[in-house]
């Protein structure tokens, strides 16, 4: 198992798809990741992971708790890069399986992902 830990949230479902302009979406998503990458490096990730795999993200918040489900935008950006970076062959079910989101009251904001 790996834990890949990043030190903010990305823009919850809701803001990331309502009303944004294709052009900072698309920023976002250079951003995000590239944010992965460097934490999977920083998580010494294999650069090949055997498949299936499960991505279990966890977003922990200051203020308000996120409902789980706008964690999906953590898991497309993480197995997003997984696939871009060359980790996974795909981003498919027979790749990634399944995923499992959470959110959790915590003392800053920070998303952590376990891929097994």
């Amino acid at each position: 198992m790996f834990t890949i830990e990043i030190d903010d949230l990305p823009p919850s479902l809701n803001k990331f798809y309502s009303g944004m302009h294709w052009a900072k979406r698309t920023e976002i998503v250079h951003e995000w990741h590239l944010r992965f990458l460097n934490a999977f490096r920083r998580a010494n990730l294999p650069t090949k992971l055997g498949t299936p795999i499960v991505v279990n993200v966890t977003q922990f918040c200051k203020g308000v708790v996120r409902d789980a489900d706008n964690g999906v935008v953590a898991a497309k950006f993480c197995g997003d890069a997984l696939k871009e970076y060359g980790y996974i062959v795909d981003d498919g079910p027979e790749y990634i399986s399944s995923v499992i989101l959470q959110c959790k009251k915590g003392k800053a904001n920070k998303t952590v992902v376990l891929i097994s």
